[in-house]
């Protein structure tokens, strides 16, 4: 097979090198003799006609470079296209072609040409979005009183918006006024004309007073200044060559205007073919060839019927499209010539047939991974094509699914339909209503409070929410979140005459706020009213409302849209994580951040984006846009993967392998008959012309499939959902069409995870053939060592992410070990269990006990520092509702038992008499062991300091589990926090002693009528550092210090062996167990086989 870059050529044994981008246009840098005619024409007007693959941009580009060769300035050749993305492939193509460094090389398209010569800076080109965004405001606030009924009835309609915007196209486009289209309407009795005059009369007022142009407007106001007295000298002196690439999808607007042009003594290169013309929604006409002879003077034509693109079998598909159009237009030297492949090869046509859309693009996935593993076709090099773009989402997603990178283009979304870009325009909304002196309201709250920007989860905002009705008797609101961004120890400091404290010393902080509740402060109660825990895990909120409020600031202070976005992203822990997750190949992160660019440029672009009604304005025309506008860039080349794209976006592009999917009756060709609401498409400057027949789509509908077929250079797949179930069946657009085979699939895997699955298996088999498992582990060598963009490709083939192939060893294990103290027992009781639960995320879900341990085990940290036990009884009853009972008739009998639990902490919390340092503290410190260093975390959930200054331990229990492996883990716990207190794991009190620690069980009762919680008393580690029935360990000055070396060797050395104990026939890990379930032999035998290795 040759290489992709080469192409051999029957003719003259002619060698053609193709230079191509991602997807983008080959380029020729070798000529056959129609090509090499059109080189040496020197005629002031040339046109060029072929069909796909013929090398009209190719020739194109060409002519510009000799033009510079030739001494010419770059800067003095224009070259349009029809699509900015067109526009910038061209400049990048022709950049490249030169070789050098050149100054503003005008690559555009017609619409950017247009407003260059209306010459006026300040006007800004509108988005087809914004444009129909400018209908719907106007038609809304519009008097309808005379309208029609049928009119004024669906005149909120998208539909009807869209079909004005199109009607005022079709007026400039043929050079008329509004009060044309009135006189029309009153001529030939069509009311719709009649009252959409002088509303399009102030639509253009309106776009007048805003320093804006629509598309069309700029191209009436770019001919109207060409007649101005001197245009054709300015015009000449700026550009000394025009070459316009696919000149049969202008309008008959712009191709006058580019007709202007040429009369001003340019010389013109147009290239062009009807029938790949797909733009007719435009304004573009397949017919229109002849009008271009007309218009132009002296053309001079060329064929090229060489195709250099397409395989043999490819070409004929494309070919016998052709045929079953009509010859248009009638000019005998305009009409079709018959093309033929210079490609050697055959290539492949295949017809892919699933019973769902799901299963074909798996099989289509399939397809694509065989190409790019056994024949090296990059994935850049190949595109999926759809006829819809409803269909993109769900073939982007089930090929992501499969593990194709997946590249979809900028301008196939909708604003309004990403996710990103909806979250920070709720969060601007926000900032608009406090710049505009409202306060937001409990709706825009409850956003907010959603928004990934604020950094929080659904179970934080339930306990916010939780504590607001209970101290306030209302939902959260915006007064709430205020608060939380206020800083409570700048409060504490002020009240007391004190500096602020350090960082993190919020444990301090707690107590004072304690010692002013008793002294009856009122202040320091208003100061503390949200609990410190609370206050903490919600400090990602508090700095979202701040970035609000400053958001807010900057729209007061007539700040632009701009700087107002940025304020709101900036700081985000959101925006790492969009970033980190695109890079590592989240093709939905990929698309936010897309998303988001568009939107600051949007709000970067227009002067009217700015204060708080530009913000007003930015954000209605975010939420109501419809349609996707194009906000292609030229960095979108760097980008890598398969293209998923509709087909008329993939025109001008070409790939090794193209699947054209949708191809079922009534989807590909679609009915597009519905008609105009307002007869744009019956409107003509003369007369009411018929509207589109059904023959005018069919013709239409093939060009598209003509254009969707012929991207493919090797490879064509022609995928179809054929159901009888459903009624689908494959279109007659691809019936009787040549060298269509059956799609045979081409791996029994349809993952990478499965491709290293089988070769793992072969590996480790013995029945296969050494030199099978030599080449099995080579190709897991290969894939493991494979990278994209510095990110392993294939993880899943690292040996080192495979279970029971062991951890490094303790040499290669380098830093500290976290671990958590709640954990350590349950990792010595059972490291399997321990691993499966903490490691692999294995859960059998929050059974009803636990549910109501640990809402009782909050109650009580969380109100720990202002304790009311009345308050803390309704808390407990606002939120026992949201239990899930196993049996409705427990809920009223655990109820009072969670109430008995509250009223037991009452009781021991009234009973203390140390000094409280602080509630909920945050430990961080180390534990050095002669096996490492073990860094732990966690919160203890009271601290107190007795009259020596040491510092005392509690923690809270709310289970009712009294077993030797709950104790033991509980006995660990406090054990480890006394440690880590001791060696200064609590940074606001610094390296302390401490003389001992308390386990209180909240839900065991004690004393007489079990009123008093049992409480477990451990002394302190420099009192007792090893207790009777624990031996000393080496190295170790305690028994925690032996029990933390312990936990740390198990995770060196990655072996988690399960032991049998009691809590067994509880244990979410327990299915497949090796100590409850016989091993399998073939699986011991496994086992011994990797061992021995």
């Amino acid at each position: 097979m040759a290489p992709n870059n080469v192409v051999l050529c029957h003719r003259h044994g002619l060698s053609l090198n193709l230079s191509e981008g991602p997807g983008e246009m080959c380029v020729m840098h070798g000529w056959d003799d129609p090509q090499a005619r059109v080189l040496a024409d020197d005629a002031d007007m040339v046109l060029v006609m072929g069909g796909p693959g013929t090398g009209r941009t190719s020739l194109c580009l060409e002519i510009a470079a000799r033009h510079v060769a030739s001494g010419g300035l770059l800067s003095d050749v224009l070259v349009l296209a029809q699509t900015r993305p067109s526009a910038q492939a061209l400049r990048t193509a022709l950049v490249r072609r030169l070789a050098g460094a050149h100054l503003e090389p005008q690559v555009m398209t017609v619409h950017a040409l247009a407003r260059r010569i209306v010459a006026s800076p300040s006007r800004r080109l509108l988005t087809a979005p914004e444009q129909e965004f400018r209908m719907r405001e106007l038609l809304a606030a519009r008097d309808m009183s005379d309208w029609p009924d049928e009119l004024r009835t669906c005149a909120g309609t998208a539909q009807f918006a869209s079909d004005v915007r199109v009607m005022a196209a079709r007026l400039r486009q043929e050079g008329c006024d509004p009060q044309d289209l009135t006189d029309a309407g009153v001529t030939w009795g069509v009311p719709e004309w009649r009252v959409l005059g002088p509303f399009l009369a102030d639509y253009l007022d309106v776009l007048d007073l805003e320093g804006t142009l629509d598309y069309a407007e700029a191209v009436h106001r770019a001919r109207i200044a060409l007649t101005r007295p001197g245009a054709d000298i300015e015009v000449r002196s700026r550009i000394k060559l025009l070459i316009c690439d696919d000149v049969v999808e202008c309008d008959s607007s712009q191709i006058r205007f580019l007709s202007q042009i040429a009369r001003c003594h340019i010389p013109c290169v147009l290239t062009a073919d009807p029938d790949q013309t797909i733009y007719g929604f435009r304004g573009a006409v397949a017919e229109r060839l002849d009008e271009v002879i007309d218009e132009f003077p002296d053309v001079s034509v060329h064929h090229l019927a060489t195709n250099y693109r397409n395989s043999q079998h490819i070409a004929e598909v494309v070919e016998s499209l052709r045929t079953r159009m009509p010859a248009v237009p009638s000019s005998s030297q305009l009409r079709r010539r018959a093309n033929h492949s210079a490609v050697t090869e055959d290539g492949t046509v295949a017809a892919v047939r699933a019973p769902s859309m799901t299963r074909l693009v798996r099989k289509i996935a399939g397809t694509l991974r065989h190409a790019h593993v056994a024949d090296g076709v990059a994935w850049r090099n190949m595109a999926v094509v759809t006829r819809h773009g409803g269909e993109l989402g769900i073939i982007a997603t089930v090929l992501a699914a499969e593990d194709i990178p997946v590249l979809r283009s900028r301008d196939e979304h909708a604003l309004s339909d990403i996710n990103a870009v909806t979250h920070i325009v709720n969060a601007l909304a926000i900032a608009v209503a406090l710049a505009s002196g409202r306060q937001p309201s409990d709706r825009d709250v409850a956003t907010l409070l959603s928004n990934p920007l604020a950094g929080i989860d659904r179970s934080l905002v339930h306990r916010l929410e939780t504590w607001c009705r209970l101290v306030r008797g209302i939902d959260i609101d915006w007064p709430l979140l205020g608060e939380l961004g206020a800083d409570p120890m700048a409060a504490v400091a002020a009240e007391r005459g004190n500096e602020r404290p350090e960082d993190g010393s919020r444990a301090e902080v707690d107590g004072r706020a304690e010692e002013a509740g008793k002294e009856g402060s009122e202040t320091a109660h208003e100061a503390y009213s949200v609990p410190p825990g609370l206050r903490a895990l919600a400090q990602p909120l508090a700095m979202m409302v701040q970035r609000v409020q400053r958001a807010a600031d900057l729209l007061r202070s007539d700040a632009s849209c701009h700087e107002a976005l940025w304020a709101l992203w900036q700081g985000s822990s959101w925006t790492s994580s969009l970033r980190s997750r695109a890079l590592a190949g989240d093709s939905a992160a990929d698309r936010d951040l897309d998303g988001l660019c568009s939107l600051f440029d949007m709000a970067d672009g227009a002067q009217t984006m700015a204060g708080i009604a530009g913000a007003r304005r930015l954000i209605e025309v975010v939420r109501q846009e419809q349609i996707p506008a194009d906000r292609a860039r030229e960095s979108d080349e760097d980008r890598d993967g398969v293209s998923v794209v509709t087909a008329h976006r993939v025109k001008g592009r070409e790939f090794d392998v193209v699947a054209v999917c949708g191809l079922e009756e009534g989807n590909w060709p679609a009915d597009n008959h519905t008609g105009s609401l307002v007869r744009a498409d019956r409107w003509s400057p003369d007369s009411l012309v018929a509207a589109p027949g059904w023959s005018e789509n069919l013709r239409a509908e093939t060009r598209l499939l003509l254009v969707a077929c012929s991207r493919a250079r090797r490879q064509l797949l022609l995928c179809t959902v054929e159901s009888a179930e459903e009624g689908k069946r494959p279109s007659g657009l691809v019936a009787g069409l040549p060298h269509v085979e059956d799609h045979v699939d081409s791996l029994n895997f349809t993952s990478l995870t499965e491709l290293v699955g089988e070769l793992r298996r072969v590996v480790v088999d013995n029945s296969e053939l050494p030199g099978v498992r030599a080449e099995a582990q080579a190709l897991l060598d290969d894939l493991r060592v494979e990278k994209h963009r510095g990110r392993q490709l294939v993880p899943q083939a690292d040996p080192s992410t495979w279970w029971c192939q062991g951890a490094p060893h303790q040499a290669d294990v380098a830093g500290e070990i976290e671990l958590s103290a709640s954990h350590i027992g349950e990792l010595l009781t059972c490291p399997r269990r321990w691993f499966m639960t903490r490691r692999a995320g294995a859960s059998s879900g929050s059974a009803f006990q636990a549910s109501i341990g640990s809402l009782v085990h909050r109650i009580c940290a969380e109100n720990m520092g202002h304790w009311s036990l009345p308050g803390a009884l309704t808390e407990l009853e606002e939120a026992w509702p949201e239990i899930d009972v196993t049996a409705e008739w427990q809920r009223n009998a655990k109820l009072a038992d969670a109430k008995a639990a509250v009223q037991r902490f009452d009781g021991w919390l009234q009973s203390r008499h140390r000094q409280l340092i602080g509630t909920e503290v945050r430990v961080d410190g180390t534990i050095e062991v002669p096996s490492g260093t073990a860094r732990v975390r966690g919160s203890i959930d009271r601290l107190e300091r007795d009259a020596e200054g040491a510092c005392y331990v509690v923690d809270l229990k709310t289970g009712a589990s009294q077993s030797e492996e709950t104790k033991r883990s509980h006995r660990l716990q406090i054990g480890v926090y006394q440690a880590v207190v001791a060696s200064g794991g609590v940074k606001t009190i610094g390296p302390k002693p401490v003389s001992g620690a308390e386990l209180v069980h909240l839900q065991i009762g004690a004393g007489k009528g079990k009123l008093s919680p049992k409480v477990d008393h451990q002394s302190g580690l420099a009192d007792v550092p090893w207790p009777n029935e624990i031996d000393p360990v080496d190295g170790c000055r305690n028994w925690i210090e032996a029990s933390v070396d312990k936990a740390l060797r198990i995770v060196i050395s990655g072996d988690y062996p399960a032991v049998v104990n009691r809590g067994c026939g509880h244990c979410p890990a327990k299915a497949g167990c090796p100590a409850l379930v016989p091993m399998d032999p073939a699986t011991a035998r496994s086992n011994r086989r990797r061992n021995a290795l």
